[in-house]
């Protein structure tokens, strides 16, 4: 593999890391206000997680966008 692809490689993986922490911690708190507002809101944190699930398989990272 030559310099300049495994360069990508590793900022594709660290951006893949990063965002995958950052839309983690998100989908983790909406779950946890969402659990204090009662009903209706497990819906809000479904749709939250669908979004997050299906922006990880759209970005590639560490993963190679699988």
């Amino acid at each position: 593999m030559g310099l300049r692809a495994a360069s990508s490689a590793a900022t594709g993986a660290a951006t893949g890391a990063a965002t995958g922490a950052t839309t983690g911690a998100a989908t983790g708190a909406a779950s946890e206000s969402a659990s204090e507002a009662g009903p209706g809101a497990s819906s809000r944190v479904r749709a939250s997680r669908d979004q997050d699930i299906a922006s990880r398989r759209s970005s590639p990272g560490a993963d190679g966008g699988r």
